[in-house]
């Protein structure tokens, strides 16, 4: 598991594409063994280096593939932070009620992205947790609410819509 280090360096330089797959599946193997060595690199290595390791992450067992993309998802970079809750929901690796919070990242795509996955959910917890965001002031995160867009529509909404209506007149766009 200590070669991991080694290898995934080899991984970034210019190689034929059956050698980065051989090297892949090298580290994937040794981090099934040991993963902390892996978690090393994605705690203190530059946007370069771990944004490759979210598809070896993703090839490894579904909870240690959780842990570490869960650590992602807070990532200081966007790309990184968009990529690992792709990852999350393309394996479903969680439930998607659980990346509510998700809705107030500061980056805009990241933003889309968990609105659209909340969306396509049809699932009762999320829209109890579309209600209870939609009556708060702020956010989950003490910045201003986001706007609130209209399912059929899909524009902005100009306010609150009342109990039981679907889209106010009020939508804007």
């Amino acid at each position: 598991p200590q070669a991991i280090h080694t290898l995934v360096i080899l991984l970034q330089k210019d190689q034929p594409q059956q050698h980065q797959q051989v090297l892949v599946d090298v580290i994937i193997t040794l981090a099934a063994q040991d993963i902390r060595p892996l978690e090393s690199l994605l705690n203190h290595s530059d946007d370069k280096l771990v944004e490759p390791l979210i598809s070896i992450i993703n090839g490894l067992e579904a909870e240690q593939s959780l842990r570490c993309l869960m650590k992602l998802m807070h990532h200081a970079s966007a790309l990184i932070r968009q990529k690992a809750i792709r990852a999350i929901m393309h394996r479903r690796l969680m439930p998607v009620c659980e990346m509510f919070s998700l809705i107030d990242d500061p980056d805009e795509a990241i933003r889309r992205l968990v609105l659209k996955q909340l969306r396509l959910s049809r699932d009762n917890a999320v829209e109890e947790l579309f209600l209870k965001y939609t009556k708060q002031p702020y956010s989950y995160n003490k910045r201003p609410i986001t706007p609130v867009f209209c399912p059929i529509s899909k524009r902005p909404l100009s306010r609150k819509p009342e109990p039981g209506e679907i889209c106010p007149a009020g939508a804007t766009g």
